[in-house]
């Protein structure tokens, strides 16, 4: 194999991955793993060449040839991608995704569209590696078909969408979601009353939080 460029980049860090697990597959051969996975030669070595990430496709068909854990790798794909793809939110791109990194995420108050808090909702699911079908699976509301086109902008970000999405994150928890409630309500405000309606909800449960409601325009919190 030719050596990785020397550059550190997110796509020769990947390919440093799967040279690790082809390495401890017991270093087949191309020809071989082409025959195991039916993708091509040329093609599996371009995904360990460091260049670009590869496609999903390939990557799954490198990683079944070499007997790795496909879930997993699908995981790590979604990060090496996450740090290649230019970012949609205009002008502040390595802050967002720093932020979108955290432990306790709560959208920014520069967002100020129901496309930006979408990318940014994206980000995080991205930040922890999950794929949108993965996202499917916690969040039984919609299609993992369903859930890109709402993280991409192309349909309507909905307050069951981005629960589904917070909950897969770990990220459902009361203050947190309330704080995303309140910028999608201000984002979105054919959305307020959804919000308002699921708050009421988490405040019916034993554990103590804080009490909102909606405004016209906004999601407030009042005193209990």
């Amino acid at each position: 194999m030719k050596a990785l460029p020397e550059n550190g980049t997110p796509a020769a860090e990947f390919a440093e991955q799967l040279r690790a697990l082809r390495d401890r597959a017991g270093r087949p051969t191309m020809t071989a793993m082409a025959r195991r996975s039916g993708v091509s030669a040329a093609s599996l070595s371009l995904a360990h060449a460091g260049v670009r990430i590869p496609t999903w496709p390939v990557t799954r068909a490198y990683v079944t040839a070499c007997r790795g854990n496909v879930q997993a790798w699908r995981a790590r794909w979604e990060q090496a991608r996450t740090l290649t793809c230019p970012c949609p939110l205009s002008g502040q791109e390595d802050t967002y995704r720093r932020v979108a990194q955290g432990r306790r995420v709560t959208p920014p108050s520069t967002l100020t569209t129901s496309r930006d808090l979408a990318a940014f909702l994206d980000l995080v699911r991205r930040g922890r590696g999950l794929s949108l079908r993965t996202i499917a699976q916690h969040g039984s509301y919609y299609s993992h078909h369903t859930y890109g086109a709402i993280l991409r902008g192309d349909r309507p970000l909905t307050v069951h969408a981005l629960r589904g999405v917070l909950t897969a994150c770990r990220l459902a928890d009361g203050p947190t979601l309330a704080q995303w409630l309140i910028a999608l309500a201000r984002v979105q405000p054919d959305q307020a009353r959804d919000a308002e309606a699921l708050l009421r909800v988490l405040r019916q449960t034993p554990r103590q939080r804080p009490k909102y409601r909606i405004l016209p325009n906004t999601l407030t919190r009042v005193s209990a």
